[in-house]
C-alpha cells in the first residue's frame, strides 16, 4: 500500500482547495508554513501506521522480523592513531534503544571522523520512526584500544582514558529504519508451525501459508516418524483398535495399521487390570489409537533396552516412567508433543515403547522334591527380554485341606539365559500370587540379558497336589 509523503499532500491540497486565497499564503508565511507542515506531518505518520497495521494482519505481507539499522558517524579533535572499533560495540539512545555494531569498523591514522554501522539489538518496530533521537556509546562500555594497544581509540563520555585522538563525540546518527518485530511467527504459531532455528523468512512463510495436513492418520503417521527419525528411535506403527479399507501401499509407508484389543478388567483378572493401563477398557467410547514402536529402544545410561511399557502412563498409576537417559525421554517426549498437536481434540492415545507379548504358563505336581511343572520358550531363533510377571501357587485336590498349617508348598521361578547360565528365584511358600519386576532382581541384571527359557518349579509335602501358574510379560527378540 502507497503512503502519501508530505509533498503528496500538499499537491492534493493545491488541486483540491483556493490556491490564490488559502494555500499560497499559508505556504508564504513561516509560521502558517509551519503550522500547516505539523498538520501534513500527523497524516503522513497516521498513514504509515496505518499501512504498517493492515500488512501485519495478512500472512503473505506480515513482517518475518528484522533489527532496525542505523549509521553514527563520529569524530575526534585530532588525527594520529589508527584501529578498529569490533562488531558488538554497544550504542544507546535516549528511550533505551540498544544498538551494536554489525561489522568492524577499521579507523585510519588520518581520520578525523568515523561511520559505524550499527544495528538494534532486538527486534522492534518501535525504533522504526522519524524522529529517532541521537545514539550515543553505552556509559559502562569498555575502551576500544588503538592498534598499538596503548591509546583509546574510542570510549564512552567522560572516560579518563579519553585524549584528542579519542573518537568522543557524536556529530550524526542516520534514522533507525527496518526495524520490524515477527509478526509471521504469531500468524505460523496459530498454525501449529514453528519457525525453525535459521530458517529464512520465504521458506517459512511458505510454510505458515500452505496448512499442512491435521487429524487424519496419514497427517498423525507423518509426524510420528518424523520426530522418531529427529529423536534417534526406531519406527513406530500408528494402530487403531480395528481395520478399514485404505490400500496398504498408503498404509504401510507410513506405520498405520490396527490391532485387536482385548480387555482386562480387576473384576476378571485381579493384578493384571491395573498394570495394563494401555488397554482399551479405559478408552471405551472414544476414538483411541496406541502408538507402538517395532523395535526395542536403546537405553544408553544402562547399555541395555529401554523397557516401559507404555511412556507417560506411569505418572497415572503413582510411580515415574522406569527409563532413566535423558536422550530418551526427550525424544519419546517429543514425539508424544507432535501427536497431542497433530491429533483431533477427544481423540485419546497411549505411546508404546515396546510391544510385550503376554505368556501364561500353568501346571501342577504332588512331588515333595523340586518339579519343573511348565516351561515357556520363545519361538525358533529368538530371544525374551522380561518385562514383568505375576506367580502364584494353590492346591490342587478334592477336598481341599482345610487343617492348620496347610502341607508345605512352595514355588520358585527359573530364567534360563542365552549364554546357558541360570539364575532361579528365592522359593515362595505363600498361596496368593506375587509381582516378580525387574527392580527385584536388578543385581541379576534380568532385565538385560536375552532369555531362552523360563520354568515354574513347585514342590509339595508328597501328597497334595500343587498347580502353579505364571504370567509373563516379555518382549520378543529376533
Amino acid at each position: 500500500m502507497a503512503t502519501f509523503s508530505h509533498d503528496d499532500i500538499v499537491s492534493l491540497l493545491d488541486r483540491t482547495t483556493d490556491r490564490d486565497g488559502w494555500l499560497t499564503p499559508m505556504l508564504e508565511d513561516a509560521d502558517g508554513s509551519a503550522a500547516l507542515g505539523a498538520l501534513i506531518e500527523q497524516f503522513v505518520r497516521m498513514g504509515r501506521a496505518m499501512d504498517y497495521t493492515s500488512l501485519v494482519g495478512f500472512i503473505s505481507s506480515a513482517p518475518g522480523g528484522g533489527v532496525g539499522t542505523s549509521v553514527v558517524t563520529m569524530s575526534r579533535p585530532s588525527s594520529g592513531t589508527s584501529g578498529t572499533i569490533p562488531v558488538g560495540y554497544r550504542f544507546i539512545d535516549d528511550r533505551g534503544v540498544v544498538a551494536v555494531v554489525a561489522t568492524p569498523v577499521a579507523v585510519a591514522s588520518g581520520d578525523l571522523t568515523a561511520q559505524i554501522p550499527v544495528e538494534t539489538l532486538r527486534q522492534t518496530e518501535a525504533v522504526n520512526t522519524d524522529d529517532d533521537s541521537t545514539l550515543a556509546v553505552v556509559p559502562d562500555a569498555g575502551v576500544v584500544l588503538d592498534s598499538l594497544g596503548t591509546t583509546a581509540l574510542l570510549a564512552p563520555v567522560g572516560n579518563p582514558a579519553i585524549v584528542a585522538t579519542t573518537l568522543q563525540t557524536v556529530t550524526a546518527t542516520t534514522l533507525i529504519l527496518g526495524g520490524a518485530s515477527d509478526w509471521l511467527a504469531i500468524h505460523g504459531k496459530e498454525r501449529g508451525q514453528i519457525r525453525q532455528a535459521g530458517e529464512d523468512t520465504d521458506s517459512y512463510r511458505a510454510r505458515v501459508r500452505n496448512i499442512p495436513d491435521a487429524v487424519s492418520p496419514r497427517a498423525i503417521g507423518q509426524a510420528i516418524q518424523a520426530a522418531a527419525s529427529r529423536g534417534g528411535l526406531p519406527l513406530f506403527q500408528v494402530l487403531e483398535p480395528f481395520p478399514d479399507l485404505a490400500s496398504a501401499s498408503v498404509k504401510d509407508p507410513l506405520g498405520l495399521g490396527s490391532f485387536a484389543p482385548f480387555y482386562l478388567d480387576d473384576a476378571v483378572e485381579g493384578f493384571a487390570g491395573d498394570y495394563l493401563a494401555e488397554l482399551v477398557d479405559r478408552r471405551d467410547a472414544t476414538a483411541y489409537f496406541r502408538v507402538s514402536a517395532t523395535a526395542p529402544l536403546v537405553d544408553p545410561a544402562l547399555d541395555g533396552m529401554f523397557l516401559d511399557f507404555s511412556f507417560l502412563d506411569d505418572p497415572d498409576l503413582g510411580f515415574l516412567d522406569t527409563g532413566t537417559d535423558p536422550n530418551v525421554n526427550s525424544a519419546l517426549m517429543s514425539l508424544w508433543t507432535d501427536v497431542n498437536a497433530k491429533k483431533a481434540a477427544g481423540v485419546a492415545f497411549d505411546v508404546f515403547t515396546q510391544e510385550a507379548v503376554r505368556e501364561v504358563g500353568a501346571g501342577s505336581s504332588s512331588s515333595g522334591s523340586d518339579t519343573v511343572v511348565w516351561t515357556l520358550t520363545p519361538g525358533a531363533g529368538k530371544t525374551w527380554l522380561y518385562v514383568d510377571g505375576y506367580f502364584g501357587h494353590g492346591f490342587n485336590s478334592a477336598p481341599l485341606p482345610t487343617s492348620l498349617p496347610f502341607p508345605a508348598s512352595l514355588h520358585k521361578i527359573r530364567f534360563t539365559f542365552d549364554d546357558a547360565s541360570t539364575f532361579t528365584t528365592v522359593a515362595f511358600s505363600f498361596l496368593w500370587e506375587e509381582r516378580i519386576t525387574l527392580q527385584n532382581y536388578v543385581g541379576q541384571g534380568i532385565q538385560q540379558r536375552p532369555i531362552t527359557k523360563v520354568e515354574g518349579i513347585v514342590a509339595s509335602d508328597g501328597t497334595h497336589p500343587v498347580n502353579l501358574v505364571g504370567v509373563l510379560f516379555v518382549v520378543e527378540l529376533a
